[in-house]
């Protein structure tokens, strides 16, 4: 039994060569699982469309993944759905085990901790925050509330039906008073049609479907509903209304999308100063300020600069070299996670330095032990020893 039917590339990162190298060596892969969002070259910005590289493959790529959606998330799930009534997720096992700790740091690379949160599998944890299976529980039974026509087909079926949808013919028509669609490939098969309606005609539209037996669901959405409509084969038809003068909403939302763009342009701008300024209040203040330093520290967090913050933070050090300069870290970690273990480790070496009292010394050289007992440190945690006490 050949099982290579669809893949998903790790991290998501496949090129040109890569397709093509696969397609070679596997030539049963039928599915690429690569990402709806991102970027052609690297793997991503794929559509439920023959494969660009390779028309011998099919994408069906995911657009969300894990047991739990942050807002961006549901808004990218809701988008997809709505355009396509297609909803594709994927969950790693390190959705699970890949908690925010320095063991996890190597298998996390460049990317941010699966599991940030720090969540369990049922259990609340210490920050009150419900299990990943609940969580994930919640978001079907909320996907399945608004869409109960949905079927939860795998990778293996579902990419069929999506390949043999996007192959197929459809005619459409408007005669009189009735819009209708036909399947000229799949006449016998099962269907489901999205359509909108405003709330002024939904009244007549529903009863129109009921009197015609079909099955269907609605959703509300913005001034009307997006109605799920199920029939036995691949044909339906539907009253015609007065079309709307709606230029007034066109505007509007045409407008809305411009300002969006350009707050989109004007945020980072704002950011890059709102940074800048912190760098500057940092360096110049005579006093510690902890509030500064977090507000720095979130958003180097937006903007992906750990880098640069991290190197701020160590000249900062220098400057001062004192405990308290050196116990930043510790609260600046919980914002933006060091960049490595050994930076880790470095400035734990730092805070044993500039402890101020003994017993504040051998409890950090406890934890430097503890966290650092290889061969390898037996001789630096001799000299800690050695030098420090």
């Amino acid at each position: 039994m050949d099982i290579t039917l669809y893949l998903t590339p790790p991290s998501n990162y496949i090129d040109k060569q890569g397709v093509l190298a696969l397609h070679a060596g596997l030539p049963s892969l039928k599915y690429m699982c690569s990402l709806y969002t991102g970027k052609l070259k690297k793997g991503g910005d794929r559509e439920f469309n023959p494969e660009p590289y390779t028309h011998e493959m099919f994408d069906f790529p995911r657009n969300t993944s894990g047991f739990y959606l942050n807002s961006f998330k549901k808004y990218l799930k809701e988008s997809m759905f709505l355009y396509t009534g297609i909803w594709s997720h994927f969950v790693h096992p390190d959705d699970i085990y890949q908690i925010p700790v320095m063991g996890n740091l190597k298998t996390r690379g460049e990317f941010s901790f699966r599991n940030k949160l720090g969540l369990n599998w049922k259990k609340t944890n210490n920050q009150n925050q419900p299990g990943m299976l609940p969580t994930f529980e919640k978001l079907i039974k909320e996907h399945y509330k608004n869409y109960p026509l949905t079927k939860f087909p795998d990778v293996k079926n579902g990419g069929k039906l999506v390949a043999d949808l996007r192959a197929d013919h459809f005619k459409h028509n408007s005669i009189d008073q009735f819009y209708s669609v036909q399947n000229l490939s799949s006449a016998e098969k099962e269907h489901n049609w999205f359509v909108y309606i405003s709330k002024n005609e939904s009244d007549n539209f529903f009863q129109y479907l009921k009197n015609n037996n079909y099955l269907f669901s609605k959703t509300t959405l913005f001034d009307g509903f997006i109605v799920n409509i199920k029939t036995s084969n691949g044909k339906i038809s539907i009253p015609k209304y007065h079309k709307e003068n709606n230029d007034f909403d066109k505007a509007y939302y045409l407008s809305e999308y411009h300002n969006h763009l350009n707050y989109k342009e004007t945020s980072k701008g704002l950011l890059r100063k709102k940074i800048e300024s912190l760098r500057k209040k940092i360096f110049q203040q005579t006093k510690l300020s902890i509030d500064t330093w977090k507000e720095y520290a979130k958003y180097s967090s937006w903007t992906k600069n750990e880098k640069i913050f991290w190197n701020d933070l160590e000249n900062y050090y220098y400057k001062h070299q004192n405990y308290e300069a050196s116990s930043l870290s510790e609260a600046m970690a919980k914002i933006i996670w060091y960049p490595s273990e050994k930076i880790k480790i470095n400035w734990l070496e730092r805070k044993i330095i500039t402890a101020d009292s003994l017993q504040s010394k051998i409890k950090l050289l406890k934890e430097y032990i503890k966290n650092n007992n290889t061969g390898k440190n037996i001789e630096s945690i001799q000299k800690k020893i050695k030098i420090d006490c």
